[in-house]
């Protein structure tokens, strides 16, 4: 998905509820012009809104809950969570002032989650077991202890029906706690297309969606999160990010990537380099690639394609492009007996002492590597040697029954 992304935006803000004061994340993505998506991946806005709703979402939300997880393991290990407590506490007290405004009510939230950090870091320097010096404003409140276990059971894996979760019931209705922002009457249907399905198959996290907004003209997608003050602060943008690379918007089944080597001569020609391997993909654009021309460098694919011969000229041919980096020059007719050696008999065999383990002769087989190994197979299993290989003869420094080795001179 990063690759149609063209640009993310994030912020961040605390607003009231009827719980109490929440952190609220907004998550904004503007996808490339839709002409291009068209023409190029032949996707158009509702599937953008089924990749935003349906992948990124609930991926985003699993990562979020990871790095939560992780922060309350931490504040736990070093009784950081007394500073989360008393933003709870200040949270709960001015949410429940009458007559001021809102905004005002934000603002001194942050201004006391702020006061809460700077006194939790100063009390790290000076004692470290502050933990046990907690007073009762300190203490989570049962419905807050509550909260917390709920989403301590969601942190660890345990999944919930859209039935048990607040603000959701079986005709897909919310309570005020976690009621998706209202949108505008004529967008109101293209919306809930997306959200239906999100409620659906991910009602777990539904409690922290506080909004989907999409504008149509523009291509632009966006989601509020709210997580409790309480919960520990994430790089919402980074994992944003984080997530966009894995949510894939279009691929070729055993294709992971894709790039076209423009030449540098005006003589030579372009090509793709493809990362993975379907030969069967390529075969449907017969009228633009040169189908004649395919190359790789998986020999036993190749085999499987195209036959044995295939598979063996291509051997040779890689271990060229081996040599040829360093420079070295080795006889094609070299290379080709190691090809005559690996494919004899129809089909791939490894050009090492797994290979060779097919070989009669133990002396070859000790020759090559792992000599106590196969001395001792050898030795157990009562096996002969005829002295017919090159290299049994060379050990026990006989003349190999090879060229003028085959004969004597009277």
């Amino acid at each position: 998905m990063a690759d149609v992304v063209k640009e993310i935006q994030v912020s961040q803000s605390i607003k009231p509820g009827s719980g109490g004061f929440s952190r609220v994340y907004q998550i904004s993505l503007a996808f490339d012009d839709l002409k291009d998506l068209r023409a190029n991946l032949g996707i158009d806005q509702t599937k953008l809104g089924q990749l935003f709703s349906d992948h990124f979402i609930p991926r985003l939300m699993a990562e979020t809950f990871k790095q939560l997880k992780k922060g309350e393991d931490s504040a736990g290990e070093s009784g950081a969570m007394a500073g989360n407590k008393k933003i709870t506490k200040a949270a709960r007290d001015l949410g429940a002032k009458k007559g001021g405004p809102e905004e005002e009510g934000a603002d001194a939230v942050m201004m006391e989650e702020d006061k809460a950090i700077k006194e939790r870091s100063s009390s790290k320097r000076e004692d470290n077991t502050a933990r046990a010096g907690l007073d009762e404003d300190d203490v989570l409140s049962d419905a807050e202890q509550e909260m917390m276990n709920e989403i301590n059971d969601e942190m660890d894996g345990n999944t919930k029906f859209s039935k048990d979760v607040r603000g959701y019931d079986e005709d897909g209705s919310k309570d005020d706690e976690s009621d998706l922002a209202k949108p505008k009457d004529e967008d109101k249907d293209e919306v809930d297309k997306y959200t239906k399905p999100l409620r659906e198959a991910h009602a777990k996290y539904l409690q922290y969606l506080k909004g989907i907004e999409i504008d149509k003209k523009k291509n632009i997608f966006k989601v509020n999160i709210a997580f409790p003050l309480e919960f520990k602060k994430v790089l919402m943008l980074t994992l944003a990010e984080q997530t966009m690379n894995h949510v894939i918007v279009r691929q070729v089944p055993g294709i992971q990537k894709c790039t076209l080597i423009k030449p540098k001569k005006e003589s030579d020609e372009p090509f793709l380099m493809v990362q993975g391997l379907n030969f069967n993909a390529f075969y449907h654009h017969s009228d633009s690639l040169d189908l004649n021309r395919l190359e790789t460098n998986h020999s036993y694919a190749l085999r499987a394609k195209y036959g044995v011969e295939a598979m063996r000229a291509n051997i040779v041919k890689e271990v060229q492009m081996v040599f040829g980096v360093y420079g070295i020059a080795v006889d094609k007719r070299h290379l080709s007996l190691i090809g005559d050696f690996m494919t004899f008999n129809g089909d791939y065999r490894a050009f090492n002492r797994i290979g060779m383990e097919e070989s009669s002769s133990p002396f070859l087989k000790m020759s090559y590597e792992t000599t106590m190994k196969y001395l001792v197979s050898a030795s157990q299993a009562n096996e002969k040697d005829d002295m017919s290989a090159p290299s049994s003869a060379v050990v026990m420094g006989q003349i190999p029954h090879v060229g003028t080795g085959m004969f004597d001179i009277l």
